[in-house]
Parts: structure tokens; sequence; C-alpha cells
């Protein structure tokens, strides 16, 4: 086991993957998602944060994008019942489901996962509104 002595970018790489290793641990221990995300280091300490949240028993997890967009989807002129439901870009033909908001993004506040590839994107609301609206007539 190599002992640290001072912290570069490398070194909190090594670190960080160690450490995502043992939360997964226990992330299955307690039924939790557990992400790490972005960190910070100095010569001697390194800092990283860590989110913990709880899972329904369908598996959906309540994320703190999912929190927030159940509590400012009617700011937007959504429905809270959009959470987690799949829809189609009338834009581009491509399926995304609406995963959460990040309501101090003015222009683009609804996080999206595009079905398939689980990339994530940043759509405005009126783009996601217009989806279901086009669904709702078509459906």
């Amino acid at each position: 086991m190599k002992t640290v002595t001072q912290f570069d970018r490398a070194t909190c790489k090594t670190v960080g993957a160690a450490l995502e290793a043992a939360v997964q641990t226990v992330a299955q221990q307690y039924g939790l998602l557990i992400t790490t995300g972005s960190g910070s280091f100095s010569d001697n300490t390194f800092s990283l944060k860590i989110e913990c949240a709880t899972k329904n028993e369908d598996g959906t997890v309540n994320t703190m994008e999912a929190e927030d967009f159940k509590f400012h989807c009617s700011r937007w002129d959504l429905e809270e019942g959009m959470l987690n439901k799949a829809f189609v870009d009338p834009g581009n033909g491509q399926r995304y489901r609406v995963a959460g908001a990040k309501p101090r993004s003015r222009k683009y506040p609804i996080i999206v996962v595009k079905e398939g590839t689980g990339e994530r994107y940043k759509f405005p609301a009126s783009r996601v509104k217009r989806a279901f609206d086009v669904m709702a007539v078509e459906g």
C-alpha cells in the first residue's frame, strides 16, 4: 500500500476511484444510489463531493434533481407526473426521459436522459412541454 504524502491530479484520481469503489459497497448494503462528484485539492488536502439518494420500490432514484423537478415543475407549466416519463422530441425524433431539473438554470432547467444511450442533456422547459403536448394530441 502506497502512502500519500502530497496530492496532485493523478493521486486524486487514484484515491477518488478507490473511494468510489468503497462507497459502492455501502450503497449496496443500504440500498442507496451513491455517486461521487467533482473534487478539489491542494498539496495536503483533497475533498470530494458525495451524494446519496434513496430508491423507490420500482427502482427509480430520488435524486436532488428529481426533487427539484417535483417542487418547481408548475413554474414552467409542467406537471409532476412528467418526471421519469419518456417522450419523443418533435424536433429531432429522439426519445428522452425527464430526469429532473436544475431550477437555477434559467435557459435550460430540465434534465433529460436520452433513451438507449443514457446521455444526459439540458432542455428548455418549453421544448419538453411542446413534446408532451404533441404526444397528448397524437395519443
